[in-house]
């Protein structure tokens, strides 16, 4: 039988518990997308503070430079600087879900 795949959902929750214990600011709240960037076997997904990410607030738009990324089999989370991520692998992406003009 075919297993059955991390959904983007799936993925945001694992993000998410793992991004609320990093987060250090007090005054904003962590959040992940509810789209997302997917290939064959990945999910990227997006985060920052969640008045950008859900509120589409310039102001608290976060450069962050690190790739959260979820294995469609496994659920295993992958956090890797983004300049170490191959060209291959970047393309490899492609858009998931209805972006807000924010997140284009």
């Amino acid at each position: 039988s075919i297993m059955s795949q991390i959904t983007c959902d799936e993925a945001r929750t694992i993000v998410l518990a793992r991004y609320y214990t990093e987060w250090e600011d007090i005054v904003t709240e962590p959040a992940v997308a509810e789209v997302g960037y997917e290939n064959s076997d990945e999910w990227l997904m997006i985060v920052g503070a969640r008045e950008f990410i859900v509120g589409g607030d310039p102001n608290y738009r976060i450069l962050d430079d690190a790739a959260y990324i979820v294995n469609k089999r496994t659920g295993q989370l992958e956090i890797t600087p983004m300049y170490l991520m191959s060209k291959d692998r970047y393309d490899s992406f492609v858009k998931y879900g209805t972006f807000p003009i924010w997140l284009q």
